[in-house]
């Protein structure tokens, strides 16, 4: 099954913050809301975009990367563009 590394769920901002289920959901709309504010089209409900999520949290994409999806060895970009 592909796991996206753009988009999280409740269930990830539940993983990544430690929160029930209700204050994630808080959380994913508040972050689409900035993210709509922003001019940005929001995700389908119930997810939200990593990069929002990091810049409203102040946490690092990788380390958000490394809590939803333990295991999964994350590149950069520029990692990603070299041979």
């Amino acid at each position: 099954m592909f796991q996206s590394t753009v988009l999280m769920n409740v269930s990830d901002v539940m993983a990544v913050t430690g929160y029930k289920r209700s204050r994630a959901g808080d959380i994913v709309r508040k972050v689409n809301d900035y993210t709509e504010s922003q001019g940005y089209i929001t995700p389908k409900r119930g997810s939200c975009y990593i990069k929002a999520f990091c810049k409203l949290t102040g946490l690092a994409r990788k380390e958000v990367l490394e809590a939803i999806r333990p295991g999964m060895e994350v590149k950069t970009c520029q990692e990603q563009s070299e041979p």
